[in-house]
């Protein structure tokens, strides 16, 4: 037995455009895992951009001067993927138990919001003099 979903499908690309608004500032993520996922999601997007902007960085100054510059980026691809997948799991498991909690449906607009804040959190703890002493 299949099921047969009614939702019309987007004929033009401005049609296209409106389904995709509408279901993307909409409460459309209800389920703690869709949740959790969705932040995280953004959150992975947010790290690896700027992990690849800093291993170009990188790559570009140390090119001269070291034989195994071409290292760098691969590091940086390598703490992208690691650095999310510890510590933005939990913070996003977190934030979805809190809207669990309360009953309240999330957007994928705020999960982007939660995801690339996280992310931006995250650097500027990294670059904090308060935490260069510890």
């Amino acid at each position: 037995m299949s099921t047969v979903t009614n939702a019309p499908m987007p004929t033009t690309a401005q049609s296209f455009v409106d389904s995709f608004t509408r279901d993307f500032f909409s409460d459309s993520l209800f389920v703690f895992q869709d949740i959790w996922l969705a932040i995280w999601i953004w959150e992975l997007a947010a790290f690896a951009l700027v992990q690849f902007i800093a291993g170009i960085i990188a790559f570009a100054k140390l090119r001269g001067d070291v034989p195994f510059a071409w290292l760098a980026p691969l590091v940086m691809l390598v703490l992208s993927i690691i650095i999310p997948t510890f510590a933005g799991i939990v913070t996003s498991m977190l934030i979805a138990g809190t809207y669990q909690a309360v009953e309240q449906g999330m957007s994928h607009f705020e999960a982007l919001l939660y995801g690339v804040g996280q992310c931006i959190v995250y650097v500027i703890a990294t670059f904090s003099p308060r935490f260069n002493a510890l």
